[in-house]
């Protein structure tokens, strides 16, 4: 059975999500103006994997790759204040605890279960729209 390295993607997941891992000011992390700390930056990529793929890309996009966030309001055809505030929740999310709670637990879950935190934690919908969404009352 492989090691997982330091430098390993499955190490990296495995921090991600870890009792232990250090924690972060979401209000602070969102913050865009601020430079961003490496293991903040590890942090939040390696949870995105579990975000719809806007989502992640933009993340991706903004923290991976260092894209200014005016740069790709300008892509996508928006203003760059709702970007900015896209990338702030979506950056808030990923950092909350009910966020790391259902990424951790989600492969315990049953199927409907795991519908339900996944259109409503992880993909960000209420729970209105996910029960909507997924034809559940």
């Amino acid at each position: 059975m492989p090691v997982a390295t330091r430098s390993s993607p499955a190490h990296n997941r495995e921090s991600a999500y870890s009792a232990s891992a250090e924690r972060f000011d979401p209000a602070e992390a969102a913050d865009l103006r601020r430079r961003r700390q490496r293991a903040l930056t590890e942090t939040l990529l390696d949870r995105a994997e579990h975000l719809p793929q806007a989502d992640r890309a933009l993340l991706e996009s903004v923290y991976r790759e260092g894209a200014p966030v005016s740069g790709l309001a300008e892509l996508l055809n928006t203003s760059a204040r709702s970007l900015r505030r896209r990338v702030r929740r979506l950056v808030q999310r990923v950092l909350s605890e009910q966020y790391v709670f259902v990424a951790r637990r989600r492969v315990e879950w049953p199927p409907t279960r795991l519908r339900v935190a996944e259109a409503g934690v992880l993909g960000g919908r209420s729970l209105r729209e996910a029960a909507a969404d997924l034809k559940l009352s």
